[in-house]
């Protein structure tokens, strides 16, 4: 018996047959249901199969119908927000400048630098996240959409991040970062964006689709743990115009090693 041969045989029909599972799963779970048991186990050999393997934690649950974004940015009148973080300004170039800071503003993403304001004077782990968030207020910065979402040291001092959240689900790739010492606030950068209409919602693709589109198209076959999977947000937008920016359902993969990759939840692939 030539072993060789009946070796290539059995790799080609396993190919067949993985190939035949992912595209029933594929077609299957786009239904708008919650996954059966069979349909769940299957995608978690293929999987596997693939060397990609998934915490205990992580649940392949129902898609879902999300609505897509259009928001605006508050760099769109670069006036009014000089006005808001600086009071009354001079511009120098493309800098706005008063007794309280300078306010630099460069494809909608802003870097606002503060003198010292000596405003907080008890500083610690607990008080940052509040003493960030009464700045943002003070300066009538709207804070309905933004959310604390971790507090770092950095340099002997702290990095407040905030994201947005629209609809209860966040936008993975926009974050504002304040930057607070014992001073008070000396740095804000980062994208502000305010919610100005919904478009139609749309029903996005079962997880199970996403996963196996980025197990079936990975270029190496190193072991991968996906750590979770999470609904949102992604923008796509021209950076030259922060007027109108376009939000889409989107997942978030996040891998053991900390690396985070987004799948359009419409089409399942990737977004580059």
């Amino acid at each position: 018996m030539n072993f060789g041969r009946a070796k290539t045989i059995l790799i080609i029909l396993f190919a067949i047959v993985n190939i035949f599972l992912a595209s029933y799963i594929f077609v299957t779970s786009t239904d708008n249901t919650t996954p059966n048991s069979k349909t769940v186990s299957d995608t978690i050999e293929i999987l596997k199969s693939r060397n990609v393997y998934l915490a205990d934690n992580i649940k392949l649950t129902t898609s879902e119908n999300i609505n897509f974004l259009n928001l605006k940015g508050i760099t769109s009148d670069e006036k009014v927000l000089a006005s808001k973080l600086l009071g009354e300004f001079t511009v120098n170039g493309s800098t706005y400048k008063s007794d309280f800071g300078d306010l630099t503003i460069n494809n909608g993403e802003f870097v606002l630098n503060c003198k010292d304001n000596h405003t907080f004077y008890e500083i610690n782990d607990k008080s940052v996240e509040k003493y960030a968030i009464e700045f943002l207020k003070d300066r009538e910065i709207d804070l309905t959409s933004l959310k604390a979402i971790k507090t770092e040291r950095e340099d002997g001092n702290y990095k407040v991040t905030f994201a947005h959240y629209f609809l209860d689900k966040p936008i993975f790739n926009l974050n504002t970062y304040v930057y607070v010492s014992g001073g008070g606030v000396y740095m804000i950068k980062g994208s502000i964006f305010n919610l100005e209409s919904i478009s139609p919602a749309s029903n996005t693709n079962n997880p199970i689709n996403v996963l196996l589109n980025f197990s079936a198209n990975k270029n190496t076959n190193e072991k991968f743990t996906i750590v979770s999977v999470n609904g949102g947000y992604f923008t796509e937008n021209n950076p030259a115009d922060f007027k109108s920016v376009s939000a889409i359902p989107c997942y978030e993969i996040v891998l053991s090693d900390g690396k985070r990759l987004y799948y359009d939840a419409i089409s399942a692939t990737a977004i580059k």
